[in-house]
């Protein structure tokens, strides 16, 4: 079931359909699987739309996935990467309460922030989504981030490699409806309105 105020509160179109899909996955009453997500919508996001999944392990969060190859440094071998190793300061702990924050709910959070060099600053938004495996247990965390402004890439690009990055979170939303599902399957998918959503991403 989609929460109204949580669905209401994600500013981006693209994100609040990729939401809107993950409820309706998750209408089976279990958390949707990555695989799924994956195939049902994430590989048509417009390429600034970044997306990337982190496994929790031993404490921290390794990287899983960039399903655009884009947002962090290409020269990396980065599957089974800690969080550690790709950002420190303000950005590694807002990325760690965030994926927390998941992880422990297994519910979807969404987040407006911004971050500022002292010169210029960018501002985001971001959709965490929880996600399973076969096993049905939480495996997952699915990040998507849309930049709001500023148009100027090249003020972008020195922001987003700026170690010392300053994190300001303008708002942030847990979705309260979703956790409540598990264990208790809803009635299933209409065909054609999941197909009407994948066709307006």
């Amino acid at each position: 079931m989609v929460s109204v105020a949580f669905d209401e509160a994600i500013a981006d179109r693209q994100l609040r359909t990729v939401y809107r899909i993950w409820t309706r996955l998750a209408a089976r009453g279990r958390l949707p699987a990555c695989d799924d997500m994956i195939f049902a919508s994430l590989s048509r996001l417009p390429p600034p739309i970044l997306l990337w999944a982190w496994m929790p392990c031993e404490g921290t969060f390794r990287f899983a996935l960039d399903a655009q190859g884009a947002g962090l440094p290409s020269d990396r071998n980065l599957p089974g990467r800690p969080l550690e190793d790709l950002c420190s300061g303000e950005r590694h702990d807002a990325m760690r309460r965030a994926l927390m924050t998941v992880q422990l709910s297994e519910r979807p959070a969404y987040a407006e922030f911004a971050l500022s060099d002292g010169l210029d600053s960018v501002r985001k938004r971001t959709l965490l989504l929880p996600l399973s495996d076969a096993t049905d247990d939480l495996s997952y965390v699915l990040m998507l981030v849309a930049t709001v402004w500023p148009v100027d890439a090249a003020v972008q690009q020195r922001i987003d490699s700026c170690p010392d990055v300053r994190v300001h979170v303008l708002s942030q939303l847990s979705d309260e409806v979703a956790a409540a599902q598990w264990g208790d399957p809803q009635p299933e998918i209409d065909p054609a309105e999941f197909h009407s959503l994948l066709t307006i991403i």
